[in-house]
């Protein structure tokens, strides 16, 4: 017994007098790993910096490798951390797009502890952590023009007299040209008509093309449609910006020269969180699905107006498929279904269509008519494939037809007169 309490002693002296080290630092974490931003606005990353181990971390300093025009954007609000054990601290990041180009920026962010001698506590192990994040940069660059020489001054000659002019006849009028309309529409499975049953032959995108035609003439109307089945806001957000998409120069160049343009997109942000079979809502689906639809949705419309400031831009907002009332007893569960998928297309989506404000920007508002008209009335199966056996919340061909008529309305109030 004598023995095992000298060699405890023993230990306690040599522990006691010892550098204990610890590596404290445990995570490096961001808010969100990718973000898209419009040229010139300013980039925000929040990091939360962690120790949850048993020594201290103090002098952490943050830093960013990557690209120069990155690392010299790169600004934290705050650096040279101190954490304590148990404790984490958060950081925002903030980098300005200003001066940088359209395109993708990967970078890493780190948190270096350094190591601190010492005796128990107050002796520190380096540790690092680190984290990969990236930057994408949307909208349209401004052309750069080349330097103008300044004119050289011709030689002045001797004035000559003025030959006597020979009598005039009354020019003639050249004949007018025609007015010509060019339409394009972007979007998804709303303008193409896609559905599970296969039961719309006419769509909206089609209707607003034959109404232009007997306004303008056959030979005189125009139309592109570039949208596509199952296509979110970072699709649609692609197909403008990613040079690398095989329809990058026909999209922008059929944009440039637009006098109408309509938009449906939304739909698949939120789609997926109800599949297959839309009796349940997956929360963390929708979540990240309508996460960044106004970001997204924003650039969209102002690289619209960047390419073409004159074009008539008609966005709709998106239906909800559910019944806000008078459920029969098999579908008892979509009362809350409603309340539920509400929240993302009316409280973020539909939101964010309504909020953006500029001049040649209107909204069609599809949400509120068939709410009005159906929704509320448990009326839904007339204009959705959504109350069959398979449910599809896609529009029928009477949906369709109502649809078209929200976009004839304001055509005919708003931009044709």
């Amino acid at each position: 017994m004598r023995k095992l309490i000298s060699v405890l002693l023993c230990l306690v002296l040599i522990l006691g007098g010892a550098n204990i080290n610890f590596a404290a630092l445990s995570s490096l974490t961001a808010d969100t790993v990718e973000q898209s931003v419009i040229l010139g606005d300013v980039a925000t990353y929040v990091l939360t910096i962690a120790n949850d181990r048993s020594g201290n971390a103090n002098g952490t300093v943050l830093s960013v490798e990557g690209s120069s025009e990155i690392v010299s954007k790169s600004v934290f609000s705050q650096n040279n951390l101190n954490l304590s054990k148990n404790a984490n601290l958060k950081v925002s990041l903030s980098i300005d797009t200003t001066d940088l180009k359209v395109g993708e920026y990967s970078f890493t962010v780190s948190a270096q502890a350094p190591e601190i001698a010492g005796k128990g506590n107050a002796a520190q192990k380096a540790s690092y952590q680190s984290i990969n994040l990236l930057l994408k940069v949307v909208g349209v660059e401004p052309p750069t023009e080349p330097p103008t020489e300044a004119p050289t001054e011709a030689p002045t000659e001797a004035p000559t007299e003025a030959p006597t002019e020979a009598p005039t006849e009354a020019p003639t009028e050249a004949p007018t040209e025609p007015a010509r309309v060019h339409y394009v529409a972007l979007g998804d499975s709303l303008a193409t008509g896609t559905t599970l049953y296969n039961n719309v032959t006419t769509t909206y995108v089609q209707g607003i093309k034959q109404f232009l035609e007997s306004i303008y003439g056959i030979e005189n109307t125009t139309m592109k449609n570039y949208a596509v089945d199952g296509a979110a806001s970072n699709d649609l957000l692609k197909l403008l910006t990613d040079p690398l998409n095989k329809e990058y120069e026909a999209v922008r160049t059929d944009v440039e020269k637009a006098d109408i343009i309509t938009i449906s997109i939304g739909g698949n942000n939120i789609l997926p969180a109800g599949k297959p079979l839309f009796y349940s809502i997956n929360i963390e689906l929708a979540n990240s699905g309508v996460a960044n639809f106004a970001i997204e949705y924003n650039a969209i419309i102002e690289i619209i107006h960047q390419l073409n400031p004159n074009a008539k831009v008609i966005s709709t907002t998106l239906y909800n498929p559910y019944n806000s009332a008078k459920h029969a007893y098999f579908y008892r569960g979509d009362a809350n279904l409603y309340t539920t998928s509400n929240s993302y297309i009316e409280g973020i989506i539909n939101k964010t269509i309504r909020d953006y404000q500029s001049d040649n920007y209107y909204v069609v508002e599809t949400y509120q008519y068939f709410l009005n008209n159906y929704g509320s009335k448990g009326l839904m199966k007339n204009v959705t494939n959504f109350y069959k056996t398979l449910r599809d919340p896609h529009l029928n061909q009477l949906g369709q037809n109502e649809m078209l008529k929200l976009h004839l309305d304001k055509l005919d109030g708003v931009l044709l007169r």
